[in-house]
């Protein structure tokens, strides 16, 4: 049997452990993460306002706006891209001054469209949860809200 190597993991000790915690806790944006709450939270009791009392199109407004956002986000984004492209990944032709433009442009559109993200993502998590509620219901649990 060869012995294969195995990457060398990275270990944090005890003393280092609540520190590297403090750190990640405190670089955690939290005002980003109460603006989703609060999306989330605003989004997902009109949905079950509109469900409790059987206003028909519901469902079908919901469906469209996540459909919309999620569109709308990945056109002003100019895709799904993760990152921004370094200035050598950009097209040869192009040059610095353009270069530059178009990096700063994607890096003020990344930063507007995270609240297009933020309204998409609770829309789906509300169809999550409605999809969670309906199968619990299914299995005979009884969970309503």
């Amino acid at each position: 049997m060869a012995d294969k190597k195995r990457k060398k993991r990275s270990t944090v000790s005890a003393s280092e452990a609540p520190s590297q915690l403090m750190r990640t806790i405190k670089s955690f944006n939290w005002g980003l993460f109460g603006l989703f709450l609060l999306t989330f939270l605003i989004v997902s009791v009109l949905y079950r306002v509109g469900m409790f009392y059987e206003w028909y199109p519901t469902i079908p407004i919901y469906f469209a706006l996540t459909l919309c956002s999620g569109l709308v986000y990945a056109f002003y984004n100019r895709g799904l891209m993760g990152r921004l492209p370094k200035a050598e990944e950009l097209n040869e032709s192009w040059t610095d001054e353009q270069k530059q433009t178009f990096l700063a442009e994607a890096a003020a559109r990344k930063k507007k469209s995270r609240f297009l993200l933020i309204l998409f993502a609770a829309l789906l998590l509300t169809f999550f949860f409605d999809a969670l509620l309906a199968l619990l219901d299914s299995a005979g649990m009884d969970v309503s809200f």
